[in-house]
């Protein structure tokens, strides 16, 4: 909860001086109101919070491993095809 309490406060930071910036980003703000909300969200309903937390948190791991291995799929391929060009 601690954590939590932490973490609320550095994105209402964060938040902040990202809207004192010259180039306000959008996607940035969005980011960090979503994160603001559900930070919120799981200091109001710790138990349902967790579970949540730990669901989206395995989606990007999914995610990103998926691009990983997309992404060395590419230099290998890239690889083998300089060595048989040489």
């Amino acid at each position: 909860m601690q954590t939590l309490a932490v973490s609320l406060a550095y994105m209402i930071y964060d938040l902040g001086c990202g809207l004192f910036e010259k180039h306000v980003k959008i996607d940035n703000s969005i980011l960090h109101l979503v994160c603001i909300i559900g930070i919120w969200a799981g200091l109001a309903y710790e138990k349902a919070m967790a579970l949540g937390l730990q669901l989206v948190s395995a989606f990007w791991f999914y995610k990103i491993a998926r691009m990983v291995k997309y992404k060395l799929a590419k230099i290998t391929s890239t690889s083998k095809e300089l060595a048989k060009a040489h």
